[in-house]
């Protein structure tokens, strides 16, 4: 997520959609007092092409190094980081917005979004479920700087799981399992909207992924066309449009088409789950 006071612009970012990339490449309309959520993966923020560090989203900071920083790191079960040369950083109390926040999120009384151009993406949510079903397995779990050890290894037992998809499963297997996660009971205490399997892994992430698609937005950049959709955000912003890079592009282990993980079962959850942002975005199975 950007606010960016420079530019008078919002970019709402939503799961899955590849809006790191253009977070990044937005980043650079902004100067050092907007706010930018960034990222806490290790390669984003080694990345020389954008500076992808979080700017301004905390009520508290302050510089850590020497033993201070190493002490901490051991605490939070990462003195990983330390070996690999974190060892002056900044520590943060509060955070204001999540990554992920969606326009419902903000808090009207603190921002009044409708003073800024509102920028957010969209993807086909058949490909976008199959998307988030290979990322809930194979996040970079070692690759976020504050998931401590025994949050990765959670995650690492996950990527073991039976229900997990794997390069050499058949098409057959793929649709079974993919059909089974979105009925699994949501637990997500990671997120800035926790779930506690009262509701769906499919419901929840719908849910919430509607809230950025169906908004009151005045450009949605699409998946399908973000290079000339993404031209399109900057000449509003009356910018020249810097490279798109690419990110986690890695995470899916096999290049079937979307549609070969669908059962017509599984294409009815989705297609309900996601009917009006299919309909106002003209969407096809």
């Amino acid at each position: 997520m950007i606010i960016s006071r420079k530019n008078n612009f919002i970019f709402f970012k939503p799961i899955k959609t590849a809006g790191t990339s253009v977070e990044a490449a937005l980043s650079q309309f902004c100067d050092e007092k907007d706010i930018l959520t960034g990222s806490l993966v290790l390669s984003e923020l080694k990345d020389n092409r954008y500076d992808l560090s979080p700017r301004n989203n905390w009520k508290k900071s302050r510089i850590i190094s020497g033993e201070e920083a190493r002490e901490y790191l051991k605490k939070h079960g990462r003195i990983d980081l330390w070996k690999s040369g974190f060892k002056r950083f900044k520590i943060v109390d509060e955070i204001i917005y999540d990554e992920h926040t969606s326009p419902l999120m903000i808090d009207e009384k603190k921002l009044d979004i409708k003073k800024f151009k509102r920028f957010s993406m969209v993807r086909n949510p058949y490909d976008l479920m199959v998307s988030y079903f290979w990322w809930s397995y194979y996040s970079p779990a070692m690759d976020i700087v504050s998931y401590s050890k025994n949050i990765q290894k959670k995650i690492l037992k996950d990527q073991r799981a039976i229900s997990a998809p794997r390069a050499h499963d058949s098409k057959r297997d793929l649709s079974y399992k993919f059909e089974k996660f979105l009925d699994m009971p949501a637990h997500i205490d990671r997120a800035a909207r926790p779930a506690y399997g009262d509701i769906s892994l499919g419901e929840w992430f719908s849910e919430w992924s509607n809230e950025f698609f169906l908004a009151d937005i005045d450009f949605h950049i699409k998946f399908e066309n973000i290079n000339d959709d993404f031209n399109k955000a900057c000449a509003a912003l009356g910018e020249n449009p810097p490279a798109l890079p690419v990110f986690k592009s890695n995470i899916r282990k096999i290049s079937h088409h979307y549609r070969d993980y669908y059962t017509e079962s599984s294409k009815n959850k989705v297609t309900i789950l996601f009917e009006e942002a299919i309909d106002v975005f003209k969407y096809l199975f």
